[in-house]
This record gives structure tokens, sequence and C-alpha cells, in this order.
């Protein structure tokens, strides 16, 4: 969990890198979430789990900042972006 702390720091000042990093320690947890997302979906998407996952990484890398101070901020984060996706 401290390192999820410290890469969403790390983030947050803009370091390179820090992003792909934090994005590649959680993605089991956020191919998870998007699961469970497309699940509840039906069958009216045109994503799959993996696809979802990383367009919702391209909307988080392209607004530019990120808030989230811990790993449940950042899911509760991701969440709501995957809903706006698909």
């Amino acid at each position: 969990m401290e390192q999820i702390v410290t890469l969403l720091a790390a983030v947050r000042r803009g370091e390179a890198g820090a992003a792909d990093r934090l994005f590649g320690l959680l993605y089991p947890d956020l191919r998870q979430l998007a699961h469970g997302r497309l699940r509840r979906s039906g069958k009216f998407t045109l994503l799959d789990t993996t696809e979802l996952v990383h367009e919702s990484y391209l909307r988080l890398y392209k607004a530019g900042s990120l808030e989230a101070g811990d790993k449940g901020q950042f899911m509760a984060y991701a969440a709501r972006v995957m809903l706006g996706s698909g």
C-alpha cells in the first residue's frame, strides 16, 4: 500500500513514468473493476475488459491531474472514469 501512495504522489508531481508504474501495479485490480462494470452494463458495450482499462488509463492520463491520496480514492476515481467509458 505504501508503494501505491508513493506512486500517487509521484504522479501528482509529474514524475516521468510514475503513472505507468502505478497502472502496472494496479492493473489486476483495474481489470477486476472493469470486468464488473462491463458485466453490469449487459451486452450493449463495444469494449472488453482490457479495452476499458486502457481507455480509462488514457482518460486519466489526459485529465492531467490526479488528486487521489491512496488506493481506495484512486480506485473510486477510476470507477467514475469507467462509467464515462464505453
